[in-house]
């Protein structure tokens, strides 16, 4: 098991937040935010989520890994065992009969193949069930019998109850999409990794037997296949490896002298006999370039796959969402009311006063990069007559026209997200809007509190004043803080507007 496996880490990650689930929500955003309060802004999602998992489940006793370990291993062992099995039956030989090759392709080679198809598609069919209803809903049965199953059985097994296991292998009704997506691809894995034991203990078997026993091969069937046709089917097959290996070709002498018929007279002359067991490297290196190999490059794929899906659920799952809400929220508590420290928090008096702004002094009022306010309570908070939307996952030519919009000489208010440091796009955005209109503009970064907004963190503005620190005094870009104070920042066209440094006292 790898050092840092992201699927035991999801596993506690959800079994922490199921219990978290119990504390009480305002506890739970009043630890959160300074907890994301002291991770690094800069830090991308997972990394936050993780570092917030450390921090609630510090103990480094082993979840998953052992079990999982354990699991596989023992799953991987059974399947090492069957191809033995397998191998040894198919090569049987007593001297009665051959062994015949077209079966040793049947069971080795080609029916493994179908099997490695519909896992594929099955895998498939899970996320395109919306495009093929009838055909995904059938490989989504097949599914249920992967051997990968097995694994996931054992693991719960193995961890003797423990809770981590419920949400991640224990398949419920109405789970969520991105944990169904980790638990298939987990499947999807194991059930490769049981491949390439199968097809290691078959090839195992495979030379034990031509090394130490005198094989004899042919070919029959029932069907009316011609020496020439099979011989186009070997070569073929052989392609991978012929020019290599010319002795792991069959010519078609070979193929023509060793076809046979139970009902006939068994070979008598030894050197007729010696001639048939040149069949071996045929069959060896087809099962290992069909049925060995292909497992093992499909058991690394969904191995890729795994660990892509269980990151992504890490920061997609729904709980997950709202703890990262709550890391880059800050929260507003009772002590920060003037004069009533006891009081519960009054979002409405520490969200930017309206009053503040006058309606006549916001010619446009834009949402940069989606920030999570409703329309009409930023529309409400700033008194502004037009409210637009810019940046984020809007093209450049979106930009553009809102840029076009502004009417000459008006103030352009632009609220950002606080806690997401500032771009070049916005530096562009920002820059193109007051050369392009000649508008005085104001970036506001605020926090969404209870749906409305709030105020930067302390650290959050030390990032935002770096970054516009160099714009210089008639660049007609200013940065709003004074978020908190009555006497904020007036947008009248007429009247000067103060820098940053002004209004944050800095």
């Amino acid at each position: 098991m790898r050092e840092h496996d992201p699927v035991p880490t999801l596993a506690r990650l959800l079994a922490v937040l199921d219990a978290d689930a119990e504390v009480d929500i305002g506890e739970r955003e009043l630890r959160d935010t300074q907890i994301g309060r002291e991770l690094d802004p800069q830090a991308s999602p997972s990394e936050r989520v993780g570092l917030w998992l450390r921090r609630m489940s510090p103990t480094t006793e082993r979840g998953l890994e052992v079990p999982i370990a354990a699991a596989g291993s023992l799953s991987v062992t059974i399947g090492v065992l069957l191809g033995m099995l397998s191998a040894a039956a198919l090569f049987f030989y007593d001297g009665s009969a051959r062994v015949n090759a077209l079966a040793v392709l049947g069971f080795l080679v080609g029916a493994p193949s179908i099997l490695l198809l519909f896992s594929w598609l099955s895998c498939l069919s899970i996320t395109r069930a919306r495009v093929w209803p009838l055909v995904g809903g059938v490989l989504g049965t097949v599914a249920h019998l992967s051997p990968g199953r097995l694994t996931g059985l054992l693991t719960q097994r193995l961890s003797r109850g423990g809770l981590e296991h419920l949400r991640l292998l224990a398949p419920r009704a109405g789970a969520d999409t991105t944990i169904a997506t980790v638990r298939m691809w987990f499947y999807a894995r194991w059930s490769h990794l049981v491949g390439v034991g199968y097809f290691s203990g078959a090839l195992l078997t495979m030379l034990t037997l031509i090394v130490f026993s005198d094989l004899v091969f042919g070919w029959s069937t029932t069907l009316e296949v011609q020496a020439a046709q099979l011989r186009s089917l070997t070569s073929t097959m052989a392609l991978p490896w012929s020019w290599a290996w010319p002795a792991a070709d069959p010519s078609l002498e070979l193929i023509h002298n060793s076809q046979y018929f139970r009902a006939a007279a068994a070979v008598e002359d030894v050197t007729a006999l010696a001639a048939l067991g040149r069949w071996w490297p045929f069959l060896l290196m087809s099962v290992l370039v069909y049925g060995w190999l292909p497992r093992v490059v499909s058991a690394a794929l969904c191995a890729r796959a795994l660990d892509r899906a269980a990151l992504r659920a890490m920061i997609e799952h729904a709980a997950s969402l709202a703890l990262l809400e709550r890391l880059r929220t800050p929260m507003v508590t009772p002590s920060l009311v003037a004069g009533n420290e006891h009081s519960e928090p009054s979002y409405a008096d520490l969200a930017l006063p309206a009053a503040s702004v006058q309606a006549s002094a916001v010619g446009l009022l834009i949402n940069w990069a989606n920030v999570g306010l409703a329309d009409a309570v930023v529309q409400t908070r700033f008194a502004a007559p037009k409210l637009v939307h810019a940046g984020g996952t809007r093209s450049i030519a979106e930009d553009d026209a809102v840029i076009a919009s502004a009417e000459p000489g008006v103030t352009c208010v632009v609220v950002c997200k606080a806690w997401e440091p500032p771009l070049l796009e916005l530096h562009d955005f920002v820059n193109d809007l007051h050369r392009q209109s000649g508008a005085q503009v104001v970036v506001i970064p605020v926090t969404v509190v209870a749906g409305q907004p709030g105020p930067a963190a302390p650290r959050d503005r030390e990032i935002w004043h770096r970054s516009f620190a160099a714009l210089p005094a008639d660049s007609g870009i200013e940065l709003d803080f004074d978020t908190l104070s009555p006497a904020s920042i007036s947008l009248s066209p007429s009247t000067p507007q103060p820098r940053s440094s002004e209004v944050t006292g800095t």
